[in-house]
C-alpha cells in the first residue's frame, strides 16, 4: 500500500487498560504535556504492559506529526536529566526491531513509583522504580547484540552488556571492514582488537565525560540558586521558567540554559 492510501488503525479500547491510571497517576512534573499524551495512546494500546502501534499511528491518534512522536519516544526510554524534575525511564524497548518491523514498547510504570523529593538541593536525586516488575529487568529478547558484537566480546573476554559493545560497528565502519567476522578474528589475534574498540569508544567516553562534569555544574549551580532565594522560591521560578521555554525547546530544555534562565528570572524579580 502506498503512502497516499495508508490509513491509520482505529485505537480501540474494548476493556481494561492497567496502564492508564498508572499513567494518570504519574507526578505532574515528570512528563511534558506531548509527553503524557503519548504515554496515555500507549496506555490505551498496550495489552498488559507492552504496545506496539508504530510511530505512524501513534502520530495520527495524537495529532502530532511523526517527527515529534518519534522525539518524545526517545525521550521517554531515557532517564532526565538536570535541571528537568529527575524521573526514570518510563518506557523501555520490548524487542529490537528489525527492518520493516515495528518496536514493540513496554510501559514500565508503577503505583509504588513517587515524586523526586522537593528538599534536596541536588537535581539528580529521584526515588527509583519499583523492583517489582510483570516481567524480569532483563530478558532473552531485549537487547540483543549482533553478531560481530558476540564476536568481540567473546575475543576480548567482554560481558553481554559491556558499555563497549555499541561501538562496535563503528570500529567497523572506522576500518571499512568488509569480512567482519574473519578481521575481528584476524586483530584478537594479532592483539590489535582491544585498543581498535577502544579507539572507536573513545568519543562516548569523552561525551560522557562532559555530561558528568555539566550535571555536576548544574547541581552546584542549582544549589546556590536555592541557598540564595529559598527552595519554595527557586521551585516557584524553575516551574514559570520551564513553562515559559517548553515550547522553544521540545522536548527537553538544555540544562544551562535553564539555569541561565532561572537566575535571570531571580535578578530581574529583585531588581
Amino acid at each position: 500500500m502506498s503512502a497516499d492510501n495508508w490509513t491509520p488503525s482505529p485505537l480501540v479500547v474494548d476493556g481494561w487498560r492497567e496502564c492508564v491510571p498508572l499513567v494518570a497517576a504519574l507526578p505532574s512534573d515528570w512528563t511534558a504535556a506531548g509527553e503524557r499524551l503519548v504515554l496515555f495512546a500507549l496506555a490505551c494500546d498496550a495489552y498488559k504492559r507492552d504496545s506496539a502501534p508504530g510511530l505512524d499511528n501513534l502520530a495520527a491518534w495524537t495529532g502530532m506529526p511523526r517527527s515529534s512522536v518519534a522525539r518524545i519516544i526517545k525521550s521517554l526510554l531515557e532517564r532526565t536529566k538536570p535541571p528537568r524534575v529527575i524521573r526514570p525511564a518510563l518506557i523501555t524497548k520490548a524487542n529490537a526491531s528489525k527492518g520493516r518491523a515495528t518496536s514493540r514498547y513496554r510501559l514500565e510504570l508503577s503505583p509504588q513509583e513517587t515524586s523526586p523529593p522537593r528538599d534536596s538541593y541536588s537535581l539528580s536525586t529521584v526515588s527509583q522504580p519499583s523492583a517489582t516488575r510483570d516481567t524480569p529487568l532483563l530478558s532473552p529478547e531485549r537487547n540483543p547484540l549482533s553478531a560481530e558484537q558476540l564476536a568481540v566480546a567473546k575475543a576480548l573476554n567482554l560481558k553481554d552488556d559491556d558499555e563497549k559493545l555499541p561501538s562496535v560497528p563503528k570500529m567497523l565502519k572506522d576500518n571499512n571492514v568488509k569480512n567482519p567476522l574473519a578481521w575481528i578474528a584476524s586483530m584478537a589475534k594479532s592483539g590489535e582488537l582491544e585498543r581498535l574498540l577502544d579507539e572507536a569508544h573513545a568519543p562516548v567516553k569523552r561525551a560522557q565525560a562532559n555530561s558528568e562534569a555539566l550535571t555536576t555544574e548544574v547541581d552546584l549551580a542549582w544549589a546556590q540558586i536555592v541557598s540564595n532565594v529559598g527552595e519554595p522560591k527557586a521551585i516557584e521560578v524553575r516551574t514559570k521558567v520551564e513553562r515559559d521555554l517548553a515550547s522553544s525547546y521540545f522536548p527537553d530544555i538544555p540544562a544551562k540554559k535553564l539555569i541561565d534562565a532561572i537566575n535571570s528570572e531571580i535578578k530581574e524579580a529583585a531588581s
